[in-house]
């Protein structure tokens, strides 16, 4: 989960916002929460699945991650027209 997400949720659980703010920079300061391994994360996930560049970019503002952190995540996605081919593939298969 993103450092907004899990905000969201305390929030959501009757913490206070500034509570449920400090626990989630608290956890990412003990590493428990990375943003910048989650935004990876979720592009490895749908660019697998054959989704293209704006899908990924609306998942990743979806789930809260900082726009800074979205590019170094894209970079580091396989091909996109490889994961789709394949996904594609894989799904058609044998029709």
């Amino acid at each position: 989960m993103s450092v907004r997400e899990i905000t969201e949720k305390l929030v959501c659980r009757g913490i206070s916002e500034q509570t449920a703010e400090e626990t989630a920079e608290w956890l990412q300061s003990i590493g428990a929460i990375n943003d910048a391994e989650y935004a990876a994360a979720i592009v490895r996930h749908y660019a697998s699945g054959g989704y293209g560049l704006m899908r990924i970019r609306d998942e990743l503002y979806r789930h809260g991650i900082a726009r800074e952190l979205w590019e170094d995540a894209l970079s580091q996605a396989p091909a996109m027209e490889e994961a789709a081919w394949r996904a594609l593939k894989s799904r058609l298969r044998g029709k």
